[in-house]
């Protein structure tokens, strides 16, 4: 099968033969069924992480380059996989994000303890680049 996919795939390439790059796509379903499964039973149908684990194969397929003398199953993989992934962590939230990216974006969320939130002065938010002084009212009336 790979001798086969490898030669489609480098008459897609050199000749942009479509009909060859839609039966390497058709040959190579099996790779990404068999990644899609090591995702299923986290909360999405099995067919949604097959049509997402296509789409990544299609990118693996269209960016591939044969010349480099890797095959296409160890250059779609981590493709295929990534595209799986991200659609779990979009989706459900079950890719774990590193602790520090989390304190990042909580920071940035909430940029004061909820403390100092509490009493702060509309001129210290100010201060901080937190409001103009236009908005200094709504500011206002959102601390008290």
């Amino acid at each position: 099968m790979e001798r086969n996919v490898d030669a489609l795939l480098r008459a897609y390439h050199r000749e942009g033969d479509r009909q060859a790059r839609d039966q390497a796509l058709v040959e190579l379903m099996p790779l990404v069924r068999a990644l899609a499964n090591r995702y299923a039973g986290r909360g999405e149908p099995l067919e949604d992480l097959v049509q997402v684990g296509s789409l990544g194969l299609i990118k693996a397929v269209d960016r591939f380059d044969p010349e480099r003398g890797v095959t296409l199953g160890a250059y779609a993989t981590p493709t295929i996989a990534g595209e799986i992934q991200r659609h779990l962590r979009d989706r459900l939230g079950l890719i774990r994000v590193p602790r520090d990216a989390g304190d990042e974006a909580t920071a940035v969320r909430f940029p004061l303890p909820l403390e100092a939130a509490a009493t702060q002065r509309v001129d210290d938010a100010a201060e901080r680049g937190l409001a103009r002084s236009e908005d200094r009212a709504v500011v206002a009336s959102g601390l008290r």
